[in-house]
């Protein structure tokens, strides 16, 4: 029988460029068998740039992922945003 196991947090974005933002996630502990993996933005400012914003979820493996937050618009510079995650897989 196969043990799945779920992990979750909250990481902070770093500026890539005016389009995008990125947050490197590791997880706590490694999956056997690469984990999917659901991400949300988060953003403590109130202002219209909110709308436009996506995320992807990109480069999983067993061990992590990154998660990268999008403005098609190019102004998230200094924006402060958070990235919620979770993520679920097999495990030994």
């Amino acid at each position: 029988m196969k043990k799945q196991y779920v992990q979750s947090g909250r990481v902070t974005t770093q500026n890539v460029n005016g389009y995008f933002r990125v947050a490197p996630i590791n997880f706590p502990q490694a999956y056997k068998t690469v984990p999917h993996v659901v991400a949300s933005i988060l953003n403590y400012q109130t202002n219209a740039i909110d709308v436009r914003l996506g995320c992807s979820v990109k480069d999983i493996t067993k061990t992590g992922c990154n998660v990268y937050v999008m403005d098609p618009e190019g102004n998230i510079v200094g924006q402060g945003y958070e990235i919620t995650w979770i993520a679920a897989g097999e495990i030994n």
